[in-house]
């Protein structure tokens, strides 16, 4: 006699079975909820403008934009037109999760830095109401604490011209 073997359960699609396993569970609600399964997060490639990884890990970095970089550093720019709004905030910090996931990389080694040229006073509202600090460490360069990822928000039309001519020359291409 044949001895059958469970299927392997690479075989077996687990996501639609998951599906009608909640719409069962639920049943009663269902008039009040609505499925959307395998539900695509973004349409376009998920992409941060900038990763700066320290090639040395003792490597101390002077410049103001920099002194908060650790081992991987995510950078997200905004146009002089745009602004960085709490929902922007969302998605870099996901990209950061994203990258640390994809990339075996633990979030104490890593920072995202955003640079804007308006004050982010909605963000930072946001961000004080969520019980996080916000500092600024020098002019324009304003620390965020409160998340397992270090974050920093670069106001770049308060840098110093001296110390930063190249990040403020692109306010120049403003339209």
């Amino acid at each position: 006699m044949e001895q059958q073997t469970a299927p392997s359960s690479s075989h077996i699609p687990w996501h639609p079975a998951f599906v009608q396993a909640l719409k069962l569970e639920l049943e009663q609600y269902k008039d009040a909820l609505e499925f959307q399964s395998e539900y695509q997060l973004n349409a376009e490639p998920l992409e941060i403008d900038l990763v700066i990884v320290k090639k040395e890990a003792g490597l101390v970095i002077e410049k103001n934009i920099a002194q908060v970089f650790k081992g991987v550093n995510l950078l997200e720019f905004k146009s002089p037109e745009d602004y960085f709004s709490v929902y922007d905030f969302y998605k870099v910090l996901s990209y950061a999760y994203l990258y640390a996931a994809l990339n075996k990389t633990n979030t104490r080694d890593m920072t995202v830095s955003v640079i804007e040229t308006r004050h982010p006073r909605d963000l930072f509202a946001y961000l004080e109401g969520e019980n996080c600090a916000v500092s600024e460490t020098s002019a324009g360069v304003y620390v965020v604490s409160g998340y397992p990822v270090a974050i920093q928000v670069i106001e770049s039309k308060k840098l110093p011209l001296e110390e930063n001519l190249w990040l403020k020359g692109l306010q120049q291409f403003s339209i």
